[in-house]
């Protein structure tokens, strides 16, 4: 499944309204997510998370990855990321993406 990170968009908020927590990801330290995912998305649409990140599938699906409520030095060590979206699927494409960056570094 191909993908893409959604950075600087003007409609990050408006692909994101109506997600919610559907699972999250193995532990994993913010600078691998940056190297997997790019920068932070933006603006920070509800104020609850210092780092997220929104993935758009190329079948319309929106996957956000965020630190809800979490202190920078947790992220920082490793974390189990928030995944969330409209759909549980985005779990297991979210989850693969990882696995696969996983193999090769």
């Amino acid at each position: 499944m191909k993908w893409k990170g959604i950075t600087h968009e003007t409609d990050t908020c408006e692909k994101t309204n109506g997600t919610s927590l559907q699972g999250y990801t193995q532990t994993i330290d913010r600078e691998d997510m940056k190297a997997m995912f790019g920068s932070n998305s933006y603006p920070d649409c509800d104020g609850k998370v210092s780092t997220e990140w929104v993935v758009e599938f190329d079948d319309g699906l929106v996957a956000t990855l965020y630190d809800y409520r979490a202190s920078i030095e947790e992220v920082r060590e490793g974390y189990q990321w928030h995944i969330g979206g409209k759909e549980s699927v985005v779990v297991g494409r979210v989850r693969d993406i990882i696995r696969r960056y996983k193999a090769i570094y």
